[in-house]
């Protein structure tokens, strides 16, 4: 395995090659690039910058001659800034799954707040119909399956909550 170094805040190296980091590509660019230099002679050899058809940063030569050493540092870079960009991208999976887990924590939160509203409402109405209240009042509150008439937007957005 090729050990790349990170000298400063924008200067990697290897034994034959220094990577500069030139900053973002343009304004409002999520990428950046970078210039690759022979760490003997400083010559500039070619760019290291993001290819968007392949999704991953890719070598840009110039007027160059390199061998297998050379090439392989240039891969591991490539490989260490493709990882370290693609780490720093929002995790699809994870953000569903937390997304099922906020859905799932509602809708049980919605069943426990219905449940208390029914019975609150069944002791409201023995406690009306032991005091005289005709038993009609109650099928107006309560649906015919027992189910509560009035759902909240967010119940019927879901159209989840089911007695």
């Amino acid at each position: 395995m090729v050990e790349i170094k990170r000298i400063d805040k924008d200067l990697y190296q290897s034994s034959n090659l220094t990577f500069k980091d030139e900053g973002y590509i343009n304004k409002g660019a999520k990428t950046r690039q970078y210039s690759v230099f022979n760490t003997f002679n400083r010559s500039l050899l070619g760019y290291v910058k993001w290819f968007a058809h392949w999704r991953k940063y890719c070598f840009f030569p110039l007027n160059s001659l390199f061998d297998d050493i050379c090439l392989d540092q240039v891969s591991q870079f490539m490989k260490d800034r493709t990882s370290e960009h693609k780490s720093k991208l929002p995790n699809i999976v994870r953000t569903k799954n937390m997304e099922k887990a906020r859905r799932k924590r509602r809708i049980e939160q919605l069943t426990r707040n219905k449940n208390s509203a029914t019975m609150d409402l069944e002791s409201q109405g023995t406690q009306e119909t032991q005091e005289g209240v005709s038993s009609d009042v109650l099928t107006l509150v309560e649906g015919s399956h027992g189910e509560l008439q009035d759902l909240t937007p967010l119940e019927k957005e879901l159209g989840t909550i089911s007695f």
